[in-house]
């Protein structure tokens, strides 16, 4: 997550601030603060109406995401069709009504959509930057600005709209004009509901979640079947369309319904069945999309001609690409397929050569058939694109362009924010730009273990990682043996490049994890392409080592005394409160020594208080910033001011 939607929960501030009385205690056992910070959640939570804030993953939120997804395709296709053929049943001299059971239905699909408009509030949605937003403010700001108004427009009641309907033509009129014509104008508030459809963009969100394109592309049968229901679908509109043409018309007999004569007696379709005659509207529209035009249908009245005329435009464009795909599906392999059957391919010689078992080699092919996209998004020219930064780009270009590396956060990042070096070379960002590649990770998964062969280094983009071991105290509680964290990296920070530097040990000293229930997310610098850097930047190279070992130093001392079996969370408090500690003493001190040197003239020293709050405005807001997860975890594993641990041994733990 990002640092500004990371906040530090409201259990955690209220047991940080109280006092040092939590943690400086050794009396104070970790099943106390586990109580305490239970019973502050639950106060909490009862007032907090993000309690209720559903993730993606929520399973009531992806039930009701698949209720959704079937009244959206029954808006768009049963209910489009009882509203066209069967209420503006053209041959009827008044409203057709509907058997009960359809009015109970549409009754229920107006309360879903009526609770669909209001449960949009706990939704968390994805930023510009792809992290997901649980903030109840920003889901609701960004609800209004968009699709509340669509929503509402949608669940209008019928009722409602025939006042606004009568309220603009006049009763008066309505009830002395009792034709046709009136009636099916009056039902044309149904027409609102169409809005409804609007809402089917929802399912590319979807689609994108469930990555669904994969396996469409992945398949020729899909991708085909994909195709032609889209055209099926789109023609169904359009003849919906052209048959409401004709009921509009003040006179019906003088549409297409009435010339069209079907049956061994020759009748008029005008007075077929609903279903016939939205089976020869679809017949019409496919054979102007299909530029076949046998002339046995053909536009008489000016409202027809001008929406067959529209109906070409659209036909044009919507034959040009959907019967394009279609050829290019079934006559050649697209990129996708021939990528993924090159790695299976791959992966089946690595199999026979490593004599792998059916199930082994099943689980490597399943797992290049669920990640063959990020696979391919890391394969691209870089040698060529590392000839064109260092020789043809310019360097306000380059400058220009680091802000906007990553989203802006790679330059943020405090690997290249090293001491020693007073300005950065602007090549320096494009070339790692190029070389890292974003990996999302899942919740307590490992990143590597202790013996592993360092191959990477971390830069964190969101999410909190963490160096885990198992506490060097003994216990006889069942999760002694569990991996806890002793050390934490969140945004902006970096890990994983001691044993990457040649003269170090090549193998990991420590297991990292991601700590985060949401996952994490990083951007992975292989140790090729790190030395490669090392070499052509020799000043941020000694700088990096230096970095390395002094990180490495901290690491060590922490892991020594790594006792307490805290979960990341309280970990962060507990820093972020000994982290007030230490400044509070070191104002201590100051006031102490400036005492001291008071003169006999009677000048004032201030006081411990002013001190304090003189310290929590300067020294803790750099060191710490805003009350926040991300800016807590990372202080206690890399200060930038002065390059020292915040940690220092001699400080207690």
């Amino acid at each position: 997550m990002d640092r500004r939607d990371t906040p530090l929960a409201v259990e955690d501030v209220v047991l940080a601030l109280r006092g040092a009385s939590m943690v400086s205690q050794d009396c104070a056992s970790e099943d106390s603060y586990e109580d305490d910070r239970a019973s502050t959640r639950t106060k909490s939570s009862r007032c907090s109406i993000a309690a209720c804030v559903m993730y993606p993953d929520n399973n009531v939120r992806r039930i009701w995401t698949a209720l959704v997804v079937f009244l959206l395709g029954y808006i768009g296709t049963v209910f489009l069709y009882r509203l066209i053929f069967i209420r503006f049943y053209a041959a009827a001299n008044e409203e057709v009504q509907e058997t009960d059971v359809w009015n109970a239905f549409d009754g229920m699909v107006d309360v879903m959509f009526i609770v669909d408009l209001w449960i949009q509030f706990l939704f968390t949605y994805t930023n510009e930057r792809g992290k997901e937003v649980a903030s109840p403010r920003k889901i609701a700001c960004r609800y209004l600005a968009g699709w509340f108004w669509v929503n509402m427009i949608s669940c209008i009641p019928e009722d409602a709209a025939s006042a606004v309907y009568a309220f603009f033509v006049g009763e008066e009129s309505i009830e002395a004009n009792n034709s046709q014509k009136t009636v099916r104008l009056m039902r044309m508030q149904r027409m609102t509901k169409i809005v409804r459809m609007l809402r089917l963009a929802k399912l590319t969100q979807l689609t994108e979640r469930l990555n669904l394109d994969t396996y469409i592309q992945r398949y020729k049968v899909v991708a085909v079947l994909n195709t032609l229901f889209g055209l099926i679908w789109v023609v169904h509109v359009m003849a919906c369309g052209w048959y409401l043409c004709a009921t509009l018309h003040e006179d019906v007999l003088e549409t297409w319904l009435a010339r069209r004569l079907v049956g061994i007696n020759e009748e008029m379709l005008l007075q077929g069945d609903p279903f016939d005659q939205w089976a020869h509207a679809m017949y019409f529209i496919f054979s102007v999309f299909t530029t076949v035009g046998f002339g046995d249908i053909s536009a008489f009245t000016t409202g027809e001609i001008m929406y067959v005329t529209l109906t070409m435009m659209v036909g044009a464009v919507v034959h040009s690409i959907i019967i394009g795909q279609v050829i290019n599906e079934v006559t050649s392999d697209s990129t996708v397929n021939a990528f993924l059957k090159n790695k299976l391919k791959l992966a089946k010689e690595f199999a026979v050569h490593a004599q792998l078992d059916s199930s082994g080699s099943k689980a490597l092919s399943f797992w290049l058939e669920q990640n063959i996209r990020d696979l391919m998004g890391q394969q691209y020219k870089m040698d060529e694109m590392l000839q064109l930064i260092a020789n043809d780009m310019p360097l306000h270009l380059m400058k220009d362009l680091h802000s906007r590396l990553f989203n802006g956060q790679l330059t943020r990042s405090r690997f290249l924010r090293v001491p020693f070096v007073s300005s950065m070379p602007p090549r320096l960002p494009m070339l790692l730009s190029l070389a890292v590649v974003s990996k999302q990770y899942e919740g307590n998964q490992l990143l590597f273990q202790a013996g592993d062969a360092a191959s990477h280094l971390y830069l964190v983009l969101s999410g909190t990682f963490a160096f885990v071991a198992r506490p060097e105290r003994h216990s006889k509680s069942p999760k002694a043996n569990d991996m806890w964290p002793y050390q934490l990296f969140s945004h902006a920070s970096y890990f994983g490049n001691y044993e990457l530097h040649t003269g170090t040990k090549q193998f990991r000293r420590s297991t990292a994890r991601c700590e985060t229930p949401q996952g994490g997310q990083v951007l992975r610098l292989q140790k090729d392409h790190y030395q490669r850097l090392c070499g052509d930047f020799p000043q941020f190279a000694a700088a990096w080592k230096y970095e390395a070992n002094r990180r490495e130093s901290h690491r060590c001392w922490l892991h020594a005394n790594h006792t307490r079996m805290l979960t990341y969370r309280l970990l962060a408090v507990r820093r972020m409160q000994k982290l007030c500690r230490f400044y509070l003493r070191k104002a201590d001190k100051t006031n102490k020594d400036e005492a001291m040197k008071t003169d006999s003239s009677g000048l004032l020293v201030p006081g411990r208080n002013s001190l304090r709050s003189s310290c929590s405005s300067t020294g803790i807001s750099e060191g710490m910033g805003s009350v926040s997860m991300g800016s807590v975890l990372h202080e206690n594993s890399d200060s930038s001011a002065g390059r020292k641990p915040l940690l220092p041994p001699s400080m207690p733990e």
